[in-house]
């Protein structure tokens, strides 16, 4: 009786262990240097900050320096909505650069969660996106063929929504 009841124990265990490490992939808590809701002034603060591109109503794009992810050169963009950051998309130049961040997405954070592809009327491939979702943060790898350009993107759920709600043309006050 006593080894039902360990035998028992262990397996209960066992799979909560499993649903545990199914989960244990970390939800980045922001992106090329910054965390989700930080300001403008912080992005400033930590020297990323190059230029505001365009500030509307409560919405302002901020051209970020240059950066990389690991060899791939990117242009990065951080996205404000009311002085917080909801989202950063990061822009780079080749297949290979797509190729590698599918790689490193695909090991850190497993399978996609969709798949999309497009192609022209001769049946080759000119386009290819996936996303992900890590709990609140999406994520999205983008390649045009066509320009031979990519995005990566990664959007904080709760103030994207937020943020494409309010976006719909009306002026706030």
């Amino acid at each position: 009786m006593k080894n039902k009841f360990t035998y028992s124990l262990w397996t209960i265990l066992m799979f909560a262990g499993l649903i545990s490490l199914s989960s244990a992939v970390e939800q980045p808590d922001g992106f090329m240097g910054m965390k989700w809701g930080e300001s403008i002034e912080r992005c400033k603060e930590k020297g990323l900050f190059l230029k505001i591109r365009k500030e509307q109503y409560n919405f302002a794009i901020v051209v970020g320096k240059d950066s990389s992810i690991g060899k791939i050169g990117v242009g990065v963009d951080y996205f404000f909505y009311k002085n917080k950051l909801y989202s950063v998309i990061t822009k780079f130049l080749n297949e290979n650069g797509f190729n590698s961040l599918t790689l490193l997405l695909k090991e850190k954070y497993g399978e996609p969660k969709s798949t999309e592809t497009s192609t022209n009327i001769k049946d080759q491939l000119i386009g290819v996106e996936y996303e992900w979702e890590i709990r609140e943060v999406m994520i999205g790898l983008m390649y045009d063929a066509v320009k031979k350009e990519g995005i990566l993107y990664h959007a904080y759920k709760p103030l994207y929504e937020e943020a494409k709600s309010r976006g719909k043309g009306k002026k706030e006050d």
